[in-house]
């Protein structure tokens, strides 16, 4: 026998029911986008802004909030075309795919950014090599004289939480680090008088 359309979205469970992810309240000039949900299929669009008015649904015209979710929650995947009036820019009309976004459809290009650290991280040393060790710990002033493996190092590192080479703590006072043991203790002329 042949299903009708109505037995066979019931008939195939995997298919969710899906609205797009917005926002809506009724007003005076008709329904206002209150949300443009995140993830959702009208954020991904990037049709929609906050404040639009969504005036119609498929071609039919909705002043409802029940309306408007009953036109457009339907089958994920399936399209819905809403009619929607802008004052900046007056009516458009988009077309838009139910549900989430489907996992093939578009290359993540980019999506791994934020990772943007250039240079190791303080305390992380022993991620660091034993070259940004010394180098960090001769900025800081530290003695590296005792440290014949990178673990003295990192252990130099930890103890004295010395920062990334590269950032000096109060700019590069002249003469810093060759006043032996001075470290970050030998503030110089004090009591110098004479």
């Amino acid at each position: 026998g042949v299903l009708t359309e109505a037995e066979r979205r019931v008939a195939s469970p995997t298919m969710g029911r899906a609205g797009i992810g917005l926002g809506l309240a009724a007003t005076v000039e008709g329904l206002r986008v209150t949300e443009v949900v995140q993830g959702g299929a009208a954020e991904r669009s990037g049709k929609f802004v906050v404040d639009d008015l969504l005036l119609q649904i498929d071609g039919q015209h909705v002043t409802s909030v029940a309306e408007a979710k009953a036109l457009i929650v339907g089958e994920e995947g399936t399209s819905v075309r809403l009619g929607i009036f802008r004052h900046s820019v007056g009516d458009i009309s988009v077309e838009i795919t139910r549900g989430g976004a489907p996992a093939s459809s578009r290359p993540s290009g980019g999506a791994s950014g934020g990772t943007s650290s250039s240079g190791p991280m303080a305390g992380e040393y022993s991620s660091w090599s034993a070259g940004q060790l010394k180098q960090a710990l001769k900025e800081a002033g530290v003695n590296t004289a005792g440290a014949a493996e990178k673990a003295d190092l990192v252990k130099l590192a930890r103890d004295n939480k010395v920062p990334p080479p590269g950032t000096s703590r109060a700019g590069p006072s002249p003469g810093a680090g060759s006043r032996p043991g001075g470290g970050f203790f030998g503030f110089g002329g004090m009591g110098g008088g004479g």
